[in-house]
């Protein structure tokens, strides 16, 4: 610590952080977390540093991290930044693609260390749906390695943003694939999109043919909309234009790829929104 370096007391600490005194005694005491200065008086002291730590630990605390295991976690990031520090922004997705290309497990768990704690989410969130888009062009293998990897941290994500939100409160959608091979990370990236407008996803992972699926279910369910994610074009907009009918009050959400010019009476009465300008 620098002799002029400025020092904040706990009450401050607490109020940049967003995590309250008690917590903060307790991260230090319980799990080692935090080692602040202490005046002759034995009050806390916390540096820039400091504040800059915790404010890491509340990272991964919201992406589902146990406090546990966070100093751990932060101290192994720390020492591999090194490797990290020179990537910027705007190479992101090529250190990802790079690291999976090499099958390279800590490589590529410290990059995503780095995406998810670094980047503004929004960044984040459309840096992976680019990377996962690239690799599933190149193998199959390459992409189960890649989604393997990838899929619980859009999980704990999920989770964390539909938990800290009043469930009963949420809107709820139905969300499922339009076609029988769907892309995991493409509709848990929907399901994160939902979540943050207030929307309580129920994600079904595969799909259902118009003829088999129950609307019925989702009155059941109290869902007042549902999302279908097409990324292969394969939407059947007269069938489901049909079927929906019979439910005048349930929204319908279609997330596409790419959506040209469609003709009134053959689309369906529902919101486009397009994958490529999701975040």
């Amino acid at each position: 610590m620098k002799s002029n370096e400025p020092l904040y007391p706990i009450r401050e600490v607490s109020r940049i952080t967003g995590v309250n005194s008690i917590t903060l005694r307790a991260w230090e005491r319980r799990y080692k977390l935090i080692d602040p200065v202490r005046t002759p008086s034995g009050h806390r002291l916390y540096t820039q540093a400091h504040i800059e730590w915790i404010g890491a630990a509340v990272k991964l605390t919201e992406q589902g991290v146990p406090i546990s295991q966070v100093k751990n976690l932060l101290e192994k990031t720390q020492a591999g930044k090194s490797a990290l520090i020179l990537v910027e922004e705007n190479d992101a997705s090529s250190l990802l693609m790079q690291k999976a290309r090499e099958y390279d497990l800590v490589g590529l768990k410290q990059a995503l260390d780095f995406l998810f704690s670094d980047l503004p989410e929004d960044l984040a969130l459309e840096t992976i749906r680019t990377v996962t888009l690239e690799l599933s062009q190149e193998s199959s293998e390459l992409e189960t390695f890649w989604t393997a990897m990838l899929l619980p941290r859009l999980y704990s994500k999920l989770r964390f943003l539909t938990r800290v939100q009043k469930t009963y409160a949420m809107r709820r959608f139905w969300l499922q694939p339009a076609n029988e091979q769907p892309m995991e990370v493409m509709l848990l990236l929907v399901a994160i999109w939902l979540a943050r407008q207030g929307i309580y996803p129920i994600v079904h992972l595969h799909s259902q043919e118009v003829e088999r699926f129950s609307f019925e279910l989702l009155t059941k369910l109290n869902c007042q909309g549902m999302a279908l994610v097409d990324t292969d074009d394969v939407l059947d907009e007269q069938s489901w234009s049909q079927k929906i009918e019979k439910f005048p009050n349930l929204e319908l959400h279609c997330f596409v790829m790419d959506k040209g010019p469609v003709k009134t009476d053959e689309a369906l009465h529902a919101e486009y929104h397009d994958l490529n300008n999701l975040f």
